[in-house]
């Protein structure tokens, strides 16, 4: 039996996942969108140019009773943390893309109090993209400990999501 992927955030990135989830074998069956008409274009644009069948969702509870085995969350970053929780809610393991949080919008508070959350949820699972040359020289500033507190915040989230 193959899996089934949904995606939130079905444009842009939400499309290279659709693509390389459909080059190894894994079935994208439901998207959501912002809206309704956003979701039925991109179900649409998802039949004609991948030739993959989605279903389309603008309402995240409807989106998570569609028996899903994994969701890629490309969604804009403020709105990750209220998507990753709302899928360990239903028990549905996450791969999100960068970053994690949306720390230029939160205080440190607000941050560590969201990381603790994802961190401590009963059904975590998650799995974060980080692979992205354009960070390369920020990874070797933060081996040198030569860093902003911006990038330290950033890599402190990576070293935490690993204990």
């Amino acid at each position: 039996m193959r899996l089934r992927a949904g995606i939130i955030g079905a444009s842009g990135i939400g499309l290279v996942h659709a693509k390389i989830y459909r080059e190894i074998g894994i079935d994208v069956v439901a998207i959501l969108s912002s809206t309704k008409l956003r979701s039925i274009e991109l179900s649409s644009n998802y039949k004609k140019n991948l030739n993959i069948n989605v279903k389309p969702f603008y309402i995240i509870k409807d989106f998570l009773k569609e028996n899903l085995d994994l969701i890629s969350i490309c969604s804009s970053p403020k709105l990750h943390f209220k998507h990753i929780i709302s899928s360990f809610n239903s028990n549905i393991p996450v791969f999100c893309e960068k970053p994690l949080l949306d720390i230029s919008k939160l205080s440190s508070e607000q941050f560590f109090s969201q990381l603790n959350k994802i961190k401590n949820h009963k059904n975590r699972f998650i799995c974060v993209n980080t692979s992205n040359t354009v960070f390369v020289e920020s990874i070797m500033a933060y081996k040198k400990k030569k860093i902003s507190k911006r990038l330290d915040l950033s890599f402190l989230l990576m070293d935490l999501m690993s204990i």
